[in-house]
């Protein structure tokens, strides 16, 4: 895989052009997207997990024109759970201070919280783009669930699609960006600084997990209200529908009227 795994290299210029709230990407030159990769070896399949790829319309075409034989894997989650971890993860770092429900009915005042917590989640037109452009056997959508309940032979299924060969040990175990918050209003405060989050990551890898445990707590996580939950998976069923179509997979409708995964 890449370093850093997401590079944003195909979609940094509509991540710059609309100047989200994130910080901006560094790997803007070819020369640079080459350079993400130059610890694998020549015989390396070479990968990179940049989530921003799905969403902005021009990349599938910026990536077939890269490289019209890559093979993409697309793994999607309930869309409801996908926004309020989005909105949750924005709120820790300070991105946030309105309600999610606010932003649900306010798009026009919050556009860019918007577009990251809810269109996201419009998985549809998104997946027919790649489809489209590439074509059904190079594109692998797989479901979050399947990844934690099944996860032997669903990474047997991801290396039957990639053409490598299967190992035991892809697989770590590990939970990754776990709920987590701040033991106290002081140090939310200091990990809403974006400098003070690049520092924290130039740390060796046993300090961050040391400060990690000692400044986070692994509290329940926040739940969205039976009502709202059910208004915003109204908002989706008609994407979810034709999602299910097009995949010729019943599983989206699952979704729809379905409790928190």
């Amino acid at each position: 895989m890449s370093r850093p795994k997401e590079t944003n290299y195909f979609s940094y210029q509509y991540i710059v052009a609309q100047n989200l709230y994130y910080e901006k990407p560094s790997i803007v030159t070819a020369e640079q997207y080459q350079q993400a990769f130059s610890h694998a070896t020549c015989n390396s399949v070479l990968g990179e997990g940049s989530v921003s790829y799905l969403y902005y319309e021009g990349v599938a075409q910026r990536i077939y024109a890269h490289n019209p034989n890559a093979k993409i894997i697309i793994s999607l989650r309930n869309p409801v759970d996908r926004a309020f971890s989005h909105y949750l993860m924005d709120k820790r770092i300070g991105h946030i201070s309105a309600t999610i429900e606010e932003v649900f009915t306010k798009p026009d005042i919050f556009t860019k919280h918007y577009q990251q917590y809810f269109l996201l989640g419009r998985y549809y037109e998104q997946i027919k783009r790649y489809i489209d452009t590439f074509s059904a056997n190079q594109v692998m959508v797989i479901w979050d669930h399947q990844l934690r309940n099944d996860h032997k032979n669903t990474l047997e299924l991801i290396c039957e699609f990639l053409e490598v060969a299967s190992n035991e040990n892809l697989y770590s175990g590990k939970v990754h960006n776990q709920y987590k918050s701040p033991k106290n209003s002081l140090i939310a405060k200091l990990y809403e600084s974006q400098s003070a989050r690049n520092a924290a990551r130039l740390l060796p890898a046993k300090t961050q997990s040391f400060l990690k445990k000692s400044l986070f707590s692994s509290q329940d996580k926040p739940s969205l209200s039976n009502d709202f939950r059910a208004r915003v998976e109204n908002y989706y069923q008609k994407d979810l529908e034709k999602l299910s179509l097009l995949l010729s997979d019943k599983h989206p409708l699952t979704w729809i009227h379905s409790q928190c995964e």
